[in-house]
């Protein structure tokens, strides 16, 4: 089975600090777009937005998206799709 994670990463974030920050839940920050719909941030050990999700249907699907993150992201492989 195959996990893919969607992830956005700001501009000047490291891969490395998003696998150290994704393990500690207290990182994550829910939130609601202007949509009504749940997505969530990650934010560094400074408090600075490291990188959001893409928004959600409903509250369990950001939950599970969350969940996913802090369990795949420390080993995940990363795949730069801006280029070429």
């Amino acid at each position: 089975m195959v996990t893919a994670i969607f992830f956005k990463f700001w501009s000047g974030t490291s891969v490395e600090s998003v696998r150290q920050n994704a393990t500690d839940a207290h990182r994550f920050e829910q939130r609601t777009a202007a949509n009504g719909q749940p997505y969530f941030v990650l934010k560094a050990a400074n408090g600075e937005i490291i990188g959001h999700s893409e928004q959600y249907a409903a509250e369990s699907g950001m939950q599970n998206g969350i969940a996913s993150v802090q369990k795949n992201a420390p080993e995940a492989r990363v795949e730069d799709l801006t280029a070429g």
